[in-house]
């Protein structure tokens, strides 16, 4: 058993020392598959244009408000529902939930499933990649589900 303990680090160094560290051209979308997309366009990000989905803030007198969005990506258009504001109360006061959804890979009748990424502390928009080329979108192509964000209120 210990004879074989070198052979398999040495085995196994020679493996981490040639595809590991290859992160150029078709290596790296082979090793990081679909999040290499998003890599990519974090490394590129001081030499890309300003995203359009992007929000932007303006002031009104003291108190900066937040501007509407100018848009949304071409596949993710934004979509609101009334949400009540307190499911435990007796109000009736509501507000407009946002979310985004990723039918690309739907197979109507099949009874696949619905992945639902909540967008946690932060704006949905932050978590739109997670549509279109992150792991909604890995499940929703793989199952023929459908890949829904859902903005965290």
């Amino acid at each position: 058993m210990l004879s074989l303990k070198p052979a398999f680090l040495l085995l196994l160094g020679s493996l981490v020392s040639q595809d590991a560290f290859a992160f150029s051209g078709s290596n790296h979308v082979q090793l990081l598959g679909p999040q290499s997309v998003n890599l990519w366009k974090l490394d590129n990000t001081h030499s890309l244009p300003k995203a359009p989905y992007q929000t932007d803030f303006a002031t009104e007198g003291s108190v900066s408000v937040q501007v509407p969005l100018r848009g949304s990506l071409p596949y993710f258009p934004t979509r609101w529902f009334e949400q009540p504001l307190d499911h435990f109360s007796n109000s009736s006061e509501t507000f407009k939930q946002r979310y985004w959804i990723n039918t690309r890979h739907y197979e109507a009748g099949s009874g696949a499933p619905v992945i639902v990424i909540d967008g946690g502390e932060t704006s949905g928009e932050d978590r739109l990649p997670f549509l279109d080329t992150g792991i909604a979108d890995i499940l929703a192509n793989a199952t023929g589900g459908i890949g829904v964000v859902l903005e965290h209120r």
